[in-house]
């Protein structure tokens, strides 16, 4: 639940959907209503690339989604938490960065702790930054 810078190079458009971190809440319960066999059997589904919803349904359900179209030499800038899906009009080539600033380790702790809610492994160890940035850093 990091930053993520995402840019497309060159080729077609790509929409974006998102649901802001201050609704994942609401959205997890959203969609786990939907299909609560699914979680019962794949606690970490959320974070598989095959999860989706219609967005219209989701707006039903009172959760915030917001949507945009990125075209060439666009970013789009995904936040700690809010979730988020896209698809391709067409061939195009992305890339995607993670990245975090210094203030986000309270998120990441809390990101570690949301992980483990849904038995979903973290992307890096949280410790092990934490750790290298004490001894590079001058200023802590």
């Amino acid at each position: 639940m990091e930053l993520e810078l995402r840019v497309v190079h060159w080729g077609e458009t790509k929409t974006w959907y998102g649901v802001p971190g201050d609704d994942a809440d609401k959205f997890e319960e959203a969609i786990k209503s939907e299909a609560p066999e699914l979680f019962e059997q794949q606690p970490a589904l959320l974070y598989q690339l095959v999860t989706m919803m219609n967005p219209g349904r989701l707006q039903e359900l009172g959760v915030k989604v917001v949507g945009c179209d990125q075209r060439p030499n666009e970013f789009v800038i995904t936040w700690p938490k809010a979730y988020h899906c896209g698809f391709n009009h067409g061939i195009n080539f992305n890339e995607a960065v993670n990245f975090a600033l210094p203030d986000w380790l309270p998120q990441g702790k809390d990101c570690i702790l949301r992980y483990k809610q849904h038995a979903k492994a973290p992307v890096f160890s949280h410790n092990e930054l934490l750790i290298t940035i004490t001894l590079f850093s001058d200023t802590i």
